[in-house]
């Protein structure tokens, strides 16, 4: 396998956000010959970083991508639920307007260091909290997302973003919770009336995506009836 065979897509978003070439490797499993392929045409087509997401029992797959220089980065854990039909709206929820967006920025700063963007060193630190500031404003610009969060008169202490796509499928995007509200049940009351709002608007079933580290969040998500649908381990190259 070698050229325009090779399973790997360059990625112009992330290319165009870190400033340099990002790709993924689209197949699903590598012998070592596949990614020393890889590699060589990422090279080639000018990427410089290369996502590979291995299923978590492919020890084979792992030895392959860590033998052609990938390192893995972080466990990917997708989680998902169907939707009851949505209650009354919550009073103490509202949804976030553009003149909320800097208080949700500076919620967000610091509150998504377990990614993997902040793992892998080769990321500049400031472009991976700069990456969230840019998720935080299109779950409250794009005509798809919304953001809850708690109806207050000061600063918001937490938000919830979500969305929903044309297969009428929900997902949460980003949860924040101020340090000082955590424990207190203020993420899981955010959570369940942003579900409350995707089934508002036609979703039936809604998934999230977190990382096996993040405990906090794996238990938010099983008490808001949320079912492990996927595992698997992000490798990132540098070729």
């Amino acid at each position: 396998m070698s050229g325009a065979a090779t399973p790997i897509e360059r990625l112009d978003w992330d290319s165009d956000f870190f400033g340099f070439g990002v790709g993924r490797v689209t197949a699903p499993r590598l012998t070592p010959a596949d990614a020393a392929a890889c590699g060589a045409r990422a090279r080639e087509i000018g990427l410089r970083c290369l996502y590979f997401l291995a299923e978590p029992g492919d020890t084979e797959s792992w030895g392959a991508a860590i033998g052609a220089g990938f390192d893995p980065i972080d466990i990917r854990v997708e989680l998902d639920r169907e939707l009851a039909p949505p209650g009354p709206a919550s009073p103490d929820c509202a949804l976030a307007a553009e003149s909320d967006l800097p208080a949700l920025i500076r919620l967000a700063q610091g509150a998504f260091t377990q990614s993997r963007f902040f793992r892998d060193r080769h990321f500049p630190p400031g472009k991976a909290e700069e990456l969230f500031s840019v998720w935080v404003g299109r779950g409250v610009s794009n005509a798809d997302g919304f953001t809850a969060l708690p109806r207050t008169s000061g600063e918001p202490g937490a938000f919830v973003s979500a969305r929903v796509a044309a297969s009428a499928s929900g997902r949460i995007e980003l949860v924040a919770v101020a340090p000082e509200l955590r424990g207190r049940g203020v993420g899981l009351r955010l959570l369940a009336a942003c579900l409350d709002e995707l089934a508002r608007r036609g979703a039936r079933r809604v998934s999230v995506v977190t990382q096996a580290s993040n405990v906090a969040a794996l238990r938010l998500y099983e008490r808001a009836g949320f079912h492990t649908r996927s595992v698997g381990v992000w490798f990132h190259g540098w070729p």
